[in-house]
């Protein structure tokens, strides 16, 4: 995608599209960028309030404007799923909508081919799961959960 982009693109728009990441961290004076940016820094925090208020803590995590996600109780509900594959495509299906919400209206301009690559980014994520990589992780999980007990008892 990049190589074809690369040919079709003019030079600044081709360095604006290799900015495109799923890393909140990521900086970008591009408009639509910076805009993917804070709503997945606020998603995150989200998952995160999401996560510690499950564990029991009633913990508000700052830093959200609330200008972007909207549905708090969504996020939970995702995360409370069982199965990890899951929750991970539900949340992947959040940031699908977001993107697709930001290309109403946009009809062949650079900001689809923007989209576009998010939304590839996206894909390639999900792509990554595999079954041996999941295995490895709750082991590695549950070892060190058994490991804690054990330090604890």
């Amino acid at each position: 995608f990049l190589s074809s982009a690369k040919d079709q693109l003019s030079e600044s728009d081709y360095r604006v599209l290799t900015q495109s990441s799923l890393d909140p961290s990521a900086k970008s004076a591009d408009p639509l960028l910076k805009t993917w940016f804070d709503w997945e820094y606020e998603f995150r925090t989200y998952m995160t309030q999401a996560r510690v208020n499950r564990l029991g803590f009633a913990v508000d995590v700052p830093y959200t404007s609330g200008n972007y996600v909207e549905n708090l109780s969504q996020v939970q509900s995702i995360l409370a799923g069982n199965n990890p594959l899951e929750v991970e495509e539900k949340l992947d299906g959040m940031r699908w909508n977001f993107l697709s919400e930001l290309e109403k209206g946009e009809f062949f301009t650079f900001k689809n081919v923007q989209i576009y690559a998010l939304k590839l980014l996206i894909l390639l994520r999900q792509g990554r799961f595999t079954l041996e990589q999941g295995k490895e992780l709750f082991e590695r999980d549950y070892q060190n959960i058994i490991e804690q007990e054990q330090l604890g008892n």
